[in-house]
């Protein structure tokens, strides 16, 4: 049976950017590069609309990246867990392109003791406005730790801002940010 995966076993901060374009996901409607969760626009974080251009100002006109649903930063302990600033015990990134899942599991050393952060995410081809994360966070002994997950509107974008937040919130459990691009109003 031929493989259909893409792995890397360790975790090389010059990789990241390449590793975006590497590990990215789609499913027609929209993509979502392959950095990893506690990641910002920094590291070139991305959900890309398909079709959607947006011009700011007297730029060129780009193809626009939507807000990060997938934002989500654990801290252990004080420690806030992200490989680019915390120890690295272990890392693996996977996308299994045979059905379209991409995956991480990166293990931390805090103070003695090892937390691992397991995520699993894609978009769906069966509602092509659903994109799923699983993130699981274990740890080898007794620890306090904190997840924070929210919808993060600081967009990379290579010629500025191209949406507008209209409003926030949540409903029953689903998180609901509503904006709109700038040049041409078209809600998101």
């Amino acid at each position: 049976m031929a493989q259909w995966k893409i792995e890397e076993h360790a975790f090389y901060p010059e990789n990241v950017e390449q590793n975006g374009s590497r590990y990215l996901i789609g499913n027609g409607y929209m993509g979502y590069r392959g950095t990893l969760e506690e990641f910002g626009k920094e590291e070139l974080v991305a959900l890309n609309m398909a079709g959607l251009f947006d011009k700011n100002g007297d730029l060129w006109r780009e193809s626009v990246n939507a807000p990060n649903p997938f934002y989500t930063l654990t801290t252990v302990d004080g420690v806030a867990l992200n490989p680019l600033t915390a120890p690295v015990a272990a890392h693996r990134q996977t996308l299994d392109i045979s059905v379209g899942i991409h995956s991480r599991e990166t293990a931390f050393s805090v103070d003695g003791a090892t937390v691992t952060i397991t995520a699993e995410r894609f978009l769906s081809m069966a509602d092509e406005h659903l994109a799923v994360l699983s993130y699981t966070v274990t740890a080898d002994r007794e620890v306090t730790a904190t997840v924070e997950t929210r919808v993060d509107t600081d967009v990379w974008s290579i010629n500025g801002d191209h949406f507008a937040t209209d409003s926030c919130g949540v409903d029953g459990d689903t998180r609901v940010l509503c904006a709109h691009t700038l040049e041409n109003h078209i809600p998101l």
